[in-house]
């Protein structure tokens, strides 16, 4: 476990271990493997029946599923204001630590690394999607078609891990750190996208814990790795003589 040394409150992450971590993905792992043969076939049939578009709960679900797209949105736009961010801590806030600085590119960098990692695993497993959404592609529901075809490419072949609930996950566990106290609103945040894409049937639920397992590994990482940069001198996390 890395500490850091600086007093930054948010960059205190006393609690990461990378052991943890790891045995976390043995975990999610075997959930998966659990999900793909009992659960996943079952879950997409029933939502289908029940609460598909146009049914009397699909309007709920299909908001749910767009809060990856809102969070997403929100930290690009918080990244375009990155110049005038930078600007404001250099000339008017010299003499603090620019912990709203460091809690951007901490999220950057928990973003960019998660969506780096999904497409890698999306291309490797190949796993084609519950329902038929885009491009006319292959599905469970309307083909039968239903496993992993590793390596094959294109869109119709990705549904794993889900890479909207890597980007929730990846966002939501830095945002835990900085904020904790708003932790039951991240949390909701985390399980309505879940839900949302679980019960729109984009996501088989496998996907959904694979998704969660990348976003949080993701900004583990950004975090212990932020935390033993923060004990070096002179970084502009706050080192300040």
């Amino acid at each position: 476990m890395v500490t850091s040394r600086t007093g930054n409150r948010w960059l205190d992450v006393s609690g990461v271990s990378l052991r943890g971590w790891a045995a976390a993905g043995l975990i999610a792992a075997l959930l998966v493997l659990i999900c793909y043969r009992w659960v996943d076939r079952p879950t997409a049939i029933l939502v289908h029946r029940m609460v598909r578009p146009g049914a009397p709960l699909g309007w709920l679900f299909n908001s749910l599923s767009r809060l990856p797209d809102l969070l997403t949105t929100a930290w690009l736009a918080i990244l375009i204001m990155l110049p005038l961010l930078v600007w404001r801590t250099v000339i008017v806030a010299r003499s603090r630590r620019p912990a709203h600085l460091g809690a951007i590119i901490l999220v950057g960098c928990s973003f960019v690394l998660s969506s780096a990692v999904k497409m890698l695993l999306k291309w490797s497993f190949g796993r084609t999607w519950p329902e038929t959404w885009i491009h006319d592609n292959p599905s469970f529901i309307r083909d039968g078609l239903y496993g992993f075809f590793p390596f094959h490419g294109d869109a119709g072949w990705s549904a794993f891990p889900s890479g909207h609930m890597a980007a929730v996950i990846s966002i939501a566990v830095i945002a835990l750190q900085l904020w904790p106290r708003l932790a039951p609103f991240w949390a909701a945040v985390a399980v309505s996208a879940g839900v949302g894409l679980i019960a729109m049937n984009f996501h088989f639920v496998s996907d959904v814990i694979a998704g969660m397992y990348v976003g949080s590994a993701s900004a583990a990482a950004v975090l212990w790795v932020a935390a033993r940069w923060d004990r070096r001198p002179n970084t502009f996390y706050g080192n300040r003589a």
